[in-house]
This record gives C-alpha cells, sequence and structure tokens, in this order.
C-alpha cells in the first residue's frame, strides 16, 4: 500500500482544494484539478522504482570478493584419503561447502595433528563431521600456521566429492 505520509499529503491536498473552493478563492472547475492532481500523487510514487539499499550492495560485493584456497571436483576410493592444505593466520574464517555422492568424514586439524594422522597414531582435530552427504564449514582459525581439510572416505562405494574452501 502506500506510505503513511503520502496519504496524508493527499488528503491535505484535497482538502485545502475544497477550502480554495468554497471561499471563492478558485473555480470549481480548478478545484477539480487540484483535487485530481492531489489523489493522483500517491498513484505516481508507487510506480516509481525503489532504489536497492546501501546494506544489499555491500552483501553481494562481500560475496564476490571470497578468496578462493581450493575448488574441484574429485572421485575418493574406499578407504581412500585426501587433503588439502592453507597457510592460515590468527583470525582467518575459514569457509567453505564440501558435498558428495555417498557418506564421508570431514575433519581440519593444525600442522602438528596433521602429521599424526598421516602416521595413524592418535591425533586430535579442531572441526570434525562424521558421516555426511554435505556439510558447510565455518571455521575461525584460533592461531598462524599450516591447516589442513581432511576428506576421508570409509564407505564401500567411490564417492564423487565437490570441494569449495574460501576465507
Amino acid at each position: 500500500m502506500y506510505p503513511k505520509a503520502i496519504i496524508i499529503l493527499a488528503i491535505i491536498g484535497v482538502t485545502l482544494s475544497l477550502i480554495m473552493c468554497f471561499f471563492s478563492l478558485v473555480t470549481w472547475e480548478m478545484a477539480g484539478v487540484l483535487i485530481t492532481v492531489f489523489l493522483g500523487i500517491p498513484v505516481l510514487l508507487s510506480q516509481v522504482k525503489a532504489k536497492p539499499k546501501e546494506k544489499e550492495h555491500k552483501q553481494e560485493v562481500k560475496a564476490e570478493e571470497k578468496e578462493i584456497l581450493h575448488e574441484e571436483t574429485i572421485r575418493v576410493s574406499p578407504k581412500q584419503d585426501v587433503y588439502y592444505d592453507s597457510q592460515l593466520v590468527r583470525g582467518d574464517n575459514l569457509k567453505g561447502k564440501i558435498s558428495s555422492s555417498s557418506h564421508i568424514d570431514i575433519l581440519i586439524v593444525n600442522q602438528t595433528n596433521f602429521k599424526k594422522w598421516e602416521k595413524d597414531k592418535t591425533f586430535y582435530y579442531e572441526y570434525y563431521t562424521e558421516s555426511v552427504f554435505e556439510t558447510t564449514i565455518d571455521y575461525v582459525v584460533p592461531r598462524k600456521g599450516m591447516w589442513y581439510v581432511l576428506i576421508e572416505n570409509n564407505g564401500r562405494k567411490t564417492a564423487k566429492v565437490k570441494v569449495l574452501l574460501y576465507l
């Protein structure tokens, strides 16, 4: 509908036109024209397209400014693992989306724990999601160093995995 201010403006305009006509300040024909103009203003203003808000534009720009670290589609055989490494600093916001045609496990580890993981020793992870088809990553890096996103296929089928990691 119309904003209150436009409706109030139209009512005031019509009222003033009628008052001027009653006091013979304008002719009835002129009052009719003025009334038509004041009633037409809300209709005309409602047809004007609103300019996009500044905030919406800034959000679009931010989405385009993301720094892609890794983006690819791969096949991961059963019992196979793949990883993506990135040199990150404290406060970096590692984001991403990983989807798969089969269940996969996804972990984020630092360099020390990655070396333990490679040697099949006990290690600690910063992020873990188990047996998923799809996940969204939004992880704030706690300290500077090399960070790894591990993808493990512990299933029985080859998984087609789409990876997108960005800052």
